[in-house]
């Protein structure tokens, strides 16, 4: 006897209405002539199963049209390393068609030997450690280089063992270049700024440097008993023009340390009343130039603030000294204080000057901004001082507005600073706080000192020695750093009084040379005003820094101050 198997699929229609893929299998047996002799059969239903499987084939279509048409380059990896599967998308990266990656690893298909160490190295740590991993890597297309980051994974098998590694790369070539650009536009712009701001410094510098023989004459006048009246006109003009040009000179320095965030408040308690008072001190010389008159009404009854007096000051110069400029002879400016509430205090400074324009009243704070270019010709400055008392009186939680209206009418500048109840010490003896850094007392003279001056400025050397020279003390002096060593290392000094710039190194490299040897009171000199050198020449070891041109009878208070100080 034998038999035959077949099998056949086809679909039928229950009684219900639901066709069913059903499958038939049978086994027909023969006897010996061949004649069919039994038949045993199994009809299975196979509709789900043939539905799954339709399932998955559309999953592996629409799989496939995502993976091709993906930016990404999508790949498998067996544990040989071998492709075992990559999109069309590598076709565009490689010109090679994407067939010809399969069963070949990345050596076998001549890759970059630095590529193909990085790209194993990272496939066998994910098949060690089982863990996902990243990388980056450069591939050259048509001669121009491309970055590229790739993300590898695990991929597990039913029973969760680790067959393959699943990569997906992406072309990051253009947010590496822009990236690249930032950098190199970052680099370029610290550049600017740090060329800026040694700009500013040796501007500084250099406009300092030829006003300190200068007002070291007017000091030197000052001290002479014998100068005509007559001169004495003169001599205020001179100090208020030279008093005009530090001003713009640290106008320019604020603006800069205002940009960089480097202007810091020295809080104390403070009687605005008091700082007003200083205000008008100083400006009293330009006003009856002008023959302008300044009407004071303080009304205000709580004057209590803490701020840093210097800073307030020079808002109030500021607003004074603009209503000044602004203001044709004999004209009159009030001064005039309020409380608004119990918390704040309004100080407006008023005039009947030229106005402002009603179309430049809201840009009459912004730097260089003056109310046009007719102003600034007629009137000069740099338009600085508004913009940066602005930012000064927001940084003590106040404001600074101005009213007009319009040409010929006079402005009102008003300035609001919050109060506090802290008690305010005496400062009926204090000096305006802008006109000198050096601390001022009422103790006795600390007697004649050896001075050690170190300028390499010839004019300004000899006058230093002169004026030093009358007020007692012995000088003797030095223009380079191997001198002043040598000198300070030959003599018995009690101070040092260096300039930062010298022909050979800096005032640093004096100072530092000198300390080795042992204790030593230092000033430094300078027309170097940046904050930064303020703070450098502290930390390096001076005692004080004074900017050029100096004030010589405050230097000469700043010198006793030292030397009584243990």
């Amino acid at each position: 006897m034998g038999h035959d198997n077949f099998a056949v699929e086809y679909r039928i229609v229950r009684p219900d209405q639901q066709v069913r893929q059903v499958t038939n299998l049978a086994v027909l047996r023969r006897d010996a002539l061949g004649k069919l002799a039994s038949m045993v059969g199994t009809v299975t239903d196979v509709t789900e199963q043939r539905r799954a499987q339709a399932a998955l084939r559309q999953r592996e279509v629409e799989f496939r049209t995502l993976s091709d048409n993906s930016p990404n380059i999508i790949a498998r990896f067996d544990r040989q390393l071998r492709h075992v599967f990559v999109n069309k998308t590598i076709e565009a990266v490689s010109g090679m068609p994407a067939s010809q990656y399969i069963g070949k690893t990345n050596r076998d298909l001549g890759m970059p030997v630095e590529l193909c160490d990085q790209w194993d190295a990272m496939l066998n740590e994910v098949f060690t450690t089982l863990e996902p991993r990243v990388t980056d890597f450069f591939f050259d297309i048509q001669g121009e280089p491309h970055r590229f980051h790739s993300h590898c994974v695990p991929e597990r098998n039913v029973d969760g063992q680790v067959e393959h590694v699943l990569s997906v790369t992406r072309d990051i070539t253009a947010e590496w270049l822009a990236t690249k650009q930032m950098e190199e536009a970052k680099s370029l712009a610290e550049a600017a700024n740090a060329a800026k701001d040694q700009f500013l410094a040796v501007l500084s510098h250099e406009l300092r440097t030829p006003l300190s023989p200068v007002r070291l004459v007017l000091s030197e006048w000052e001290r002479e008993a014998s100068v005509p009246e007559p001169m004495n006109e003169g001599v205020e003009i001179i100090r208020r023009n030279i008093d005009l040009e530090c001003r713009l000179i640290d106008d320019l320095l604020d603006v800069n340390r205002i940009a960089k965030g480097k202007v810091q408040l020295r809080l104390t308690p403070l009687n605005l009343h008091e700082e007003i008072s200083h205000a008008i001190q100083i400006v009293d010389l330009d006003a009856r130039a002008k023959k302008v008159h300044l009407v004071k009404k303080l009304n205000a009854k709580h004057v209590t603030s803490t701020g840093d007096a210097a800073r307030i000051q020079q808002i109030l110069w500021n607003l004074l000294s603009n209503a000044i400029k602004f203001t044709a002879n004999d004209g009159v400016i009030t001064i005039h204080s309020e409380n608004p509430d119990e918390n704040s205090i309004q100080i407006e400074v008023s005039d009947n000057g030229i106005g402002i324009d009603s179309a430049k009243i809201d840009s009459i704070f912004n730097a260089f901004e003056q109310g046009g270019t007719q102003v600034t010709r007629q009137f000069g400055g740099l338009g600085l001082g508004l913009a940066i008392s602005r930012t000064l009186a927001e940084m003590h939680e106040g404001t600074l507005t101005v009213t007009s209206q319009g040409l010929g009418t006079g402005a009102t500048f008003r300035l609001v600073l919050p109060l506090t109840a802290s008690p305010v010490p005496d400062a009926t003896t204090r000096p305006p706080a802008h006109q000198t850094s050096a601390p001022t007392n009422d103790e006795p003279s600390s007697g004649p000192l050896n001075i050690l001056l170190v300028e390499d400025h010839e004019v300004s050397a000899k006058l230093m020695v002169r004026l030093l020279q009358s007020a007692g003390h012995t000088v003797q002096t030095a223009a380079t750093v191997k001198t002043g060593v040598e000198a300070w290392e030959a003599g018995t000094f009690d101070l040092l009084i260096s300039d930062l710039g010298l022909p050979d190194g800096s005032g640093y490299d004096l100072l530092v040379q000198i300390r080795s040897q042992g204790d030593v009171r230092a000033i430094a000199l300078t027309g170097f005003g940046m904050q930064d050198e303020v703070e450098r020449s502290i930390d390096a070891g001076f005692l004080a820094h004074v900017t050029k041109p100096v004030q010589f009878n405050e230097f000469l208070k700043l010198i006793q101050d030292l030397a009584l100080k243990v």
